[in-house]
């Protein structure tokens, strides 16, 4: 497998300067072409942190980074000297390590960047705050992967063929040799136990009249995980329970069922790839009228 060559900085605060221990707060990372970043959100209950600093300084990094290149005042964004460059600019409660290398199977700099992110800066606290239901995974790994503004990415439209119309959470058309339809539909996990059900009852819905349609499409069902009642819980929360779990079986007989955050991200690698194929398979006079 042919691999990729990166360079990456991550970025320290050190809330006590006598002390020097210093705490991974972000990522910056660079390949032959481009630059990205990707900072730490939720720092919050560290005492006497200045939040407010913070944000200048991420905004610092993102400007420099992402802005409108200054040739006048910047190195070239693509070499090791702009890394260098964005090191010297740091003072203070916050440091940059020296630019470290990097080789990985993937030439995509934003899977290069969630990896070092999940690795060197999300701690163990963080990860089990971290999402664990499926449905908001799916939200988060189609946001992380910028799925959500692919030109050939549809949410929340109407799937219209033959005659049949559905309002659907997510589709595309599957380009690997052949035109087909996929469609992806969330059951949430609400507060309100209605709302849930609805939920579940508008896919099993959308699932029933797409393979009644005879419809050759590819279909996947999100749902979130709901915890076995408890002896001291209502009757109508022990009614609902049962009801989700027959209902997610049932689905299973004419759909893909994504039940867990490991099937999640699964799926969201899955729409990540089939989207590549789409963009190696426009034509050419359109990909020049989309870069210009």
């Amino acid at each position: 497998m042919e691999k990729h060559f990166f360079r990456y900085q991550i970025l320290r605060y050190i809330a006590d300067l006598r002390r020097m221990e210093p705490e991974n707060i972000g990522i910056i990372i660079q390949n032959a072409d481009e630059v990205s970043c990707r900072f730490h959100t939720h720092l919050g209950g560290r005492r006497g942190f200045d939040h407010h600093n913070y944000r200048l300084w991420r905004e610092f990094f993102e400007t420099e980074i992402q802005g409108p290149p200054v040739p006048v005042f910047q190195p070239d964004r693509a070499s090791v000297d702009f890394l260098e460059y964005l090191q010297e600019r740091c003072s203070g409660n916050y440091s940059l390590t020296r630019p470290l290398d990097l080789v990985l199977d993937t030439d995509n700099i934003k899977v290069a960047e969630r990896y070092l992110f999940d690795t060197l800066v999300l701690t163990p606290d963080d990860e089990e705050k971290s999402i664990t239901q499926p449905v908001q995974r799916l939200r988060s790994e189609l946001k992380q992967r910028n799925i959500l503004t692919h030109r050939s990415f549809k949410h929340k439209e109407l799937f219209k063929t033959n005659g049949f119309v559905e309002m659907v959470e997510y589709q595309y058309i599957r380009n690997h040799g052949e035109d087909l339809p996929v469609i992806i539909q969330p059951v949430q996990n609400f507060l309100d136990i209605t709302r849930t059900i609805n939920a579940m009852a508008r896919a099993k819905n959308l699932v029933g009249n797409i393979h009644r349609a005879n419809i050759r499409a590819d279909v996947s069902v999100v749902v979130d995980e709901f915890p076995a009642p408890t002896a001291n819980d209502s009757d109508t929360k022990k009614w609902a329970f049962d009801e989700i779990q027959k209902d997610k079986e049932e689905l299973r007989q004419e759909a893909n069922v994504v039940d867990s955050t490991a099937k999640t991200v699964r799926l969201a690698a899955s729409i990540e790839k089939d989207l590549e194929q789409i963009e190696m398979t426009l034509p050419q006079s359109e990909l020049a009228f989309r870069q210009e």
